[in-house]
C-alpha cells in the first residue's frame, strides 16, 4: 500500500501534526485519521482517512515477504516453517484481481510483512492510502510477544525504506489481562508503534460487566494511563463474550483518560456511533477533555465498511475494512462519495455503491478469517492457511467463496477501476 502527503487544516499531516480538523478495517481497513498502520488480526488492509486530501489507493502489491525474527520452534510448527520457506508463487506485479485468478499457498501462514517490490506500499506515483491496516493474526494468545513486535519492527523499516516515515503504527495489544496488556503496549511503542488498539479481555466478560460495566471501565483507564503511546478502545461483542460498551460507557472513559485516543466499533450500531461522534467531536469536550497527546485526537470508527455512508454522515471519523484487502480502489472510492459535496447525483451514486461494497463485505465476512485468506490467496497469492486451531476452508467451500455473486462483482468494479 502506498501514502501520499495528507493535509489537515494546519498543512501536511506528519506522525506529529494536529490532527483537528481531519475527518477520517468488519475485516479491517481504516476509512481513518492519521497515517497509520494498524497490526491487529486478520490478513492485509487498507487504510483510506478522511483528510482535505485523498490520494488514489495503489492496487498493485509487490510481494517481497520477509522473514522477521523467526521465533523458536513452537506448536505452531506449520507456521514456523512456513516463514522459513514462504511460497514463491506469487502473481505477476501488473496482475490485477478478478474471481478467476488463484494462486495458492503452500502452508499454513504464520505472517508476512509486504514491503516494495509488488507490494503492499505500491508505488508512489500512483497515490498513498492514508491509513494502511497490515493484519496479521495478532489476536491476544495466537501471537507471543516476540512476534508482535517483530511484526511491528518489520513494517516500520518497510514504510522507512519507501520514504514513509510519517506514516504511523496502530498495533494491537489486547490480552486477557490489564497487567500483560499494559506490557503488550510498552513493548509496541519500544518496536516502533505510534498507537495501540485495545480489545476488553472477554474471558471475564461476565465479572466485568456487572455494575454499569464497572471493571471494563477500570481495564480501558489503567491500561491508557500506563501505555506510553495512545489507546483506542475496540468494541467487538461477538468475540469479547458478548462486552458490548455503550455510548455512555465509552464518553465516560473518554472523560477519565486523557490518553484513548478513539473507538473502533465493530458491533453495527450506528445509534451508538452517532452519539458518541457527537459528543467527542464537540468544541466542549476538546476543550474540556483535552488529549494527553493533541496529535492523536479522540475518533469514532466503524468497524464494517457496509455501513461508511450512513456513519459518515452521522460523524463518524472513518471505518475499518476487510474489503479493502481484495478491493482498496472500490473502497476508496466509496470513501470519495461519502466525502462529495451532496447531490442528487452524488447521492445516488454513493448508495448504489455501498450497496455492492455492502453485498461484498457480508459475503466475505460469513467465512470469517479462513474465508479472508482464502480470498487473498487467490487474489494475490498470499498463504491461505490460518493459524489453528482455525482451519482452512475447504475447496468446495473455497470455490463458493469466489463464486458468490457479490464477490465476482465486486473484483470486476475494481478491475474496471484500475484500467481508468
Amino acid at each position: 500500500m502506498i501514502g501520499a502527503s495528507l493535509e489537515t487544516a494546519d498543512g501536511p499531516l506528519t506522525r506529529s501534526s494536529s490532527l483537528q480538523g481531519i475527518k477520517e478495517f468488519r475485516w479491517d481497513t481504516v476509512l481513518h485519521y492519521p497515517q497509520l498502520i494498524r497490526l491487529t488480526h486478520t490478513s492485509i488492509s487498507y487504510a483510506l482517512t478522511r483528510t482535505n486530501t485523498i490520494m488514489e489507493a495503489t492496487h498493485g502489491f509487490k510481494k517481497a515477504t520477509q522473514e522477521v525474527n523467526k521465533p523458536p520452534v513452537t506448536d505452531h510448527n506449520i507456521n514456523d516453517e512456513y516463514m522459513r520457506n514462504p511460497p514463491q508463487n506469487f502473481p505477476p506485479s501488473d496482475s490485477v484481481p478478478t474471481s478467476e485468478t488463484k494462486v495458492p499457498g503452500k502452508k499454513e501462514g504464520a505472517y508476512e510483512v509486504e514491503p516494495r517490490e509488488r507490494g503492499v506500499l505500491g508505488d508512489e506515483g500512483t497515490g498513498r492510502p492514508k491509513h494502511l491496516d497490515v493484519e496479521g493474526e495478532i489476536v491476544r494468545d495466537n501471537t507471543t510477544h516476540e512476534e508482535r513486535a517483530a511484526l511491528i519492527r518489520a513494517t516500520r523499516e518497510a514504510l522507512d525504506s519507501v520514504g514513509l516515515t510519517s506514516m504511523g503504527i496502530i498495533a494491537g495489544a489486547g490480552a486477557s489481562s490489564t497487567r500483560e496488556t499494559i506490557t503488550f503496549a510498552k513493548e509496541a511503542a519500544e518496536a516502533g508503534a505510534d498507537q495501540v488498539i485495545v480489545i476488553p479481555p472477554g474471558y471475564f466478560a461476565g465479572a466485568i460487566k456487572e455494575e454499569a460495566f464497572a471493571g471494563v471501565k477500570k481495564y480501558f483507564v489503567d491500561v491508557a494511563k500506563a501505555s506510553p503511546i495512545p489507546v483506542m478502545m475496540y468494541n467487538f461483542p461477538a468475540v469479547t463474550g458478548d462486552i458490548d460498551m455503550n455510548s455512555d460507557v465509552i464518553e465516560e472513559v473518554a472523560r477519565v483518560a486523557p490518553n484513548i485516543c478513539g473507538v473502533k466499533l465493530t458491533c453495527g450500531a450506528v445509534g451508538k456511533l452517532s452519539r458518541v461522534a457527537a459528543f467527542v467531536n464537540s468544541p466542549k469536550f476538546t476543550e474540556s477533555y483535552p488529549r494527553k497527546n493533541k496529535s492523536a485526537p479522540f475518533i469514532v470508527l466503524g468497524g464494517f465498511v457496509d455501513i461508511l455512508y450512513p456513519s459518515v454522515a452521522a460523524g463518524a471519523h472513518g471505518a475499518i475494512t476487510g474489503v479493502a484487502n481484495f478491493a482498496p480502489r472500490t473502497c476508496l472510492k466509496l470513501w470519495e462519495l461519502c466525502q462529495a459535496e451532496p447531490s442528487k447525483a452524488t447521492m445516488k451514486e454513493a448508495q448504489e455503491l455501498q450497496a455492492l461494497v455492502s453485498r461484498a463485505d457480508w459475503a466475505a465476512a460469513k467465512p470469517g478469517i479462513p474465508g479472508m485468506k482464502h480470498l487473498l490467496s487467490q487474489v494475490f497469492g498470499y498463504g491461505p492457511l490460518p493459524r489453528g486451531p482455525l482451519l482452512p476452508l475447504s475447496e468446495a467451500r473455497g470455490a463458493t467463496l469466489m463464486q458468490d455473486p457479490a464477490i465476482v462483482e465486486i473484483l470486476e468494479f475494481e478491475k474496471k477501476l484500475a484500467e481508468k
